[in-house]
């Protein structure tokens, strides 16, 4: 278990996508904690003696968990804990700020398919050919406007020209062309750190930005 994390977290070793990699780790992992809780409440009953305090203690160490829950929600996978400085330690840090799109949310969809009237809207970072359709599948403003999500690097060319405005995440290992390529109509952030955008292009696709 030990082997594994320092391998992942050693300076220079080439890695991606964060807790994906530690997935092996998690039920070594469990077990110790289980060891750990068991070596604590021991110490609670040979110091305290008394179960309600000892019930107490508990119910407030495991709602002091349930806090990261309610600080990242409904942007789980954007968590980090203290030791790093939460997600804006870990932005400064340079790990990924957010995963699959998860924090690609349906307000800010809204409000691109209010924009962009007929035309298609640019997603990126365009991981894989069925994810842009899939998170249009997802949105009920998308399917009620009829507008269509278009893949970065996985559409026609001429589909992604017509495309004014585009979504983007924060994404690290795989950062989206359009970045800086416009202006910042509407922001998603978490903890000061900007997760999601709806961009107004300010130019064709397929034109240089100046």
């Amino acid at each position: 278990m030990f082997f594994l994390l320092l391998l992942f977290s050693w300076p220079g070793v080439p890695v991606y996508d964060g807790v994906r990699l530690f997935l092996v780790v998690f039920p070594l992992w469990a077990i110790w904690v289980g060891i750990g809780a068991r070596w604590l409440t021991d110490r609670l009953i040979s110091t305290w003696k008394s179960p309600r305090v000892i019930l107490a203690a508990i119910v407030v160490l495991v709602a002091i968990q349930g806090i990261g829950l309610a600080i990242y929600r409904p942007c789980h996978l954007s968590y980090y804990n203290l030791l790093v400085g939460g997600l804006a330690g870990a932005e400064r840090l340079g790990f990924e700020a957010t995963y699959w799109g998860d924090s690609v949310r349906e307000p800010l969809l809204a409000e691109g398919a209010r924009l962009s009237g007929d035309a298609p809207i640019l997603f990126a970072p365009n991981l894989a050919p069925f994810q842009a359709p899939a998170v249009a599948m997802c949105s009920p403003s998308l399917n009620q406007a009829g507008v269509e999500l278009v893949g970065e690097k996985q559409s026609e060319s001429e589909l992604a020209d017509r495309c004014r405005y585009a979504v983007i995440y924060n994404r690290r290992a795989d950062p989206a062309s359009v970045v800086g390529r416009g202006k910042v109509v509407s922001e998603y952030r978490k903890q000061g750190v900007w997760l999601t955008r709806l961009v107004e292009l300010a130019a064709p696709l397929d034109e240089p930005s100046q």
